[in-house]
């Protein structure tokens, strides 16, 4: 018997202990265990914040979750488009998707090969979802992969008292336009309940043609007993967008070209106009089966089964190839199309059990989840004559990846305050194998098994002071790119970080105060280098010793019945221990490498790319009278650098973002319904900035007499737009 096999059955047997123990408490209400097995509550308060999505109403106009939550403790967003329609990505400390665990329903959502987050997948997700938890940091444990800046769990099931009919349109800059019709049943007399949504969203993006055609359902059949509820929920998205992850050159930010794309123009080698089918093409279908259980003596189980499946590709348009690297025996050199396909699907379970008593709660969850994805490349189109027959895939290669993830929370309930011990082990296997598009062969088979415990103390002070601990230890494993863009001789390894957090909360009549110290120490802390692959994904490597250290603050006040204050600031050293970076040099005549002229650069001490040492967020709520809403909205964000070496000659400067929001809610007769008005004024000020970018050097070339020329630094951004608005009219009955 291995050792998580040997840890799981431990964790069993614990629970039937306690099950024992407790065969005279009294029962309990049904609750929804699959979402309660993995959030964060008042009985284990660490950095979370939980926000229910009809307050973020005023926002949801089309443009995607990262820009309606940006507004949370030490979130930052960025949008390959420029206006949060598309690719957008989300940060939680500096830290990207990739190590952020996002669950929807408890079913686990990230990539499994690359564990990003492709919001731009499920449009509109958030019009059938209920409520959004962001923890932050290492936080406690959640069905599959663990995140080290924090993970998001998103729940959709949703019990409607009564039946609706919902209808919301909106419209704005970049030729921006949303449908959305969404209507349930209500819960019926016989306890089912049927809920739908279809929505549209289509914007043409404030960088030139990076465009977004999107489109989504979503379906949920419930049935809701005494003892027992049951979903069967079934969603699919569809996005088209071109591409825009390219980014704008340094020297046309400069010279005031902000909307530039290269994408279609090969790097600016195409002839003529750029290509008009640059497109990203992919959709996504999620299936997942619910079901929740009240047993007598306080039991309560959840068994969820879930299915993805996606399909779909990127096409590409490549400048004077050498048609032989797209099939054995095919012989030519001219322009082509490529398209660079997925082919992958996941399935799973998600099983949780809870027992939940006067002195104690104790859940023991379990996950596995497989996964298979077909890479493979094919060639639709060459523009010069061909000779020999081209192959259906030029490249193929297979990944399969399986993730068994078994934990168990016991919390311990004193009179005024709670200890909480969170036990995780996670098995991951991980192989692919078959050929790249370069026509080199891949081949590797990495299994990972890690423990992660945690351990957090609260104390409720009295009902108005409440302090609470957490320290916790987490492992993520490499993703895909990282084993591609190593080399052999230096293996991406996991990522392993402590996380120490502290905090205080305070309440008074009018105001309330949340305060947060927290610590994150890591061992081979995978970074950003600062430069991308061909598909916009950070390049990354292993750093020996980092850490990110600070403070999370959050106020909010009541001024009057009519005016509110709310801020959040995030303070934060983020630093790398005993850096190395390179600058290689080439041999002139074969371009192989020059170790002896390569320069090397240490560094005791230097800032992590992409992290912001400073963010912060306020808003001023007004209400003049009932049902209307104005909003005053500031987001700050400090100079990230686009590397690990600090310099200023390679960042993103500070930028400055000011919105408006204003909303009316007229309430009618019930045949003339609810109608809402929307208005979001975006960057009112105007205001020109950069919210990621990326890096890279072109190395030093050294000729056959041994004479050095230097290469140069080529930085690149992703401006963001200026001053734009979205406009939204909503209708219920």
């Amino acid at each position: 018997m291995n050792n998580c096999k040997r840890t799981i059955l431990t964790l069993f047997l614990i629970q039937f202990g306690l099950s024992y123990h407790a065969q005279n408490d009294s029962t309990k209400t049904l609750s929804e265990v699959h979402i309660k097995a993995i959030r964060a509550n008042r009985q284990m308060a660490t950095a979370s914040t939980t926000i229910k999505t009809s307050e973020l109403q005023h926002l949801n106009l089309g443009q995607d979750i990262p820009s309606l939550i940006q507004q949370l403790p030490s979130l930052q967003l960025s949008s390959d488009a420029g206006n949060g329609i598309g690719y957008s990505y989300l940060y939680i400390r500096g830290m990207d998707a990739q190590r952020i665990q996002v669950n929807i329903n408890g079913v686990p959502y990230n990539d499994a090969e690359s564990q990003e987050v492709y919001w731009v997948n499920i449009p509109d997700l958030l019009s059938s979802a209920d409520d959004i938890q962001v923890q932050r940091g290492v936080g406690f444990s959640t069905m599959g992969g663990t995140g080290l800046g924090g993970s998001i769990s998103i729940k959709t099931t949703k019990r409607h008292a009564k039946p609706f009919l919902q209808f919301q349109t909106s419209l704005g800059s970049f030729n921006t336009f949303r449908n959305s019709v969404q209507a349930s049943t209500g819960v019926m007399s016989d306890g089912w309940q049927i809920t739908s949504r279809g929505s549209l969203i289509q914007s043409d993006g404030y960088i030139d043609r990076a465009w977004s055609r999107l489109g989504s359902f979503y379906l949920d059949i419930s049935k809701y007993g005494d003892k027992y509820s049951s979903h069967l929920i079934a969603s699919h998205g569809r996005e088209k967008t071109y591409q825009s992850w390219f980014g704008l050159s340094q020297e046309d930010y400069n010279t005031g070209e902000r909307t530039k794309n290269i994408a279609g123009t090969d790097y600016e080698s195409k002839v003529g106009e750029p290509y008009t089918n640059q497109i990203d093409n992919y959709h996504q279908t999620h299936v997942q089966w619910i079901q929740n259980f009240l047993w007598k003596n306080g039991h309560q189980s959840s068994l969820t089964g879930f299915f993805t499946r996606g399909l779909g590709f990127y096409e590409d348009y490549k400048v004077g190839q050498n048609y032989s690297d797209y099939g054995q025996g095919i012989l030519g050199n001219g322009d082509l199309v490529r398209q660079l396909w997925l082919d992958n699907y996941l399935y799973g379970v998600n099983a949780s059990h809870i027992l939940e008593k006067t002195k104690f709660t104790n859940t023991l969850a379990l996950s596995y989840s497989n996964y298979r994805g077909d890479h493979f490349g094919r060639v639709p189109q060459f523009f010069s004559l061909v000779n020999g027959n081209s192959s259906d895939r030029f490249y193929n290669n297979e990944a399969m990846k399986s993730d068994l993830t078994a934990f168990n929370k016991f919390i311990y309930k004193m009179k005024s305050s709670n200890l909480v011990l969170d036990i995780q082990l996670r098995q991951v296997n991980y192989s692919t194998a078959g050929s790249l598009r370069n026509q080199t062969t891949i081949s590797f088979d990495k299994n990972f098994l890690f423990f992660n415990p945690k351990i957090g103390y609260i104390l409720d002070i009295n009902n108005k002071n409440k302090l609470y601990f957490f320290a916790g230890l987490s492992h993520r494993e490499p993703v895909r790119s990282d084993f591609l863009d190593e080399d052999a001789l230096s293996q991406p390894k996991p990522e392993k970080v402590y996380n120490l957090e502290l905090g205080y909360e305070k309440k008074w009549t009018s105001s309330e105060l949340k305060a947060n110290l927290f610590g994150m120490y890591f061992i081979d802390q995978l970074v950003p280098t600062g430069n991308i692959n061909t598909v916009g994904a950070p390049i990354r490597e292993n750093v020996g010793k980092s850490y990110r250290a600070g403070a999370e603050f959050e106020f909010s006040y009541k001024l009057s019945k009519q005016l509110s204050f709310y801020t959040n600031q995030y303070v934060a050293l983020n630093k790398i221990l005993d850096y190395t970076s390179y600058i290689i040099a080439y041999n002139e005549d074969d371009y192989s490498i020059n170790s002896s002229k390569t320069e090397k650069n240490f560094f005791s001490s230097t800032h992590i790319a992409f992290s912001p040492s400073w963010i912060s967020y306020a808003e001023i709520l007004y209400t003049p009278w009932t049902g209307t809403d104005i909003r005053f909205m500031n987001k700050t964000v400090s100079q990230q650098y686009l590397d690990n070496t600090s310099s200023s000659q390679k960042s993103i400067p500070l930028y400055n973002v000011s919105n408006i929001s204003l909303s009316y809610l007229l309430k009618s007769n019930k045949k003339s319904g609810e109608w809402t008005f929307n208005l979001l004024l975006n960057n009112i000020f105007n205001a020109d900035y950069i919210s990621r970018g990326y890096t890279y050097h072109s190395g030093n070339t050294i000729s056959t007499t041994g004479t050095v020329t230097e290469g140069r630094d080529y930085n690149f951004y992703f401006p963001q737009a200026r001053f734009n608005f979205l406009f939204g009219l909503g209708w219920k009955i």
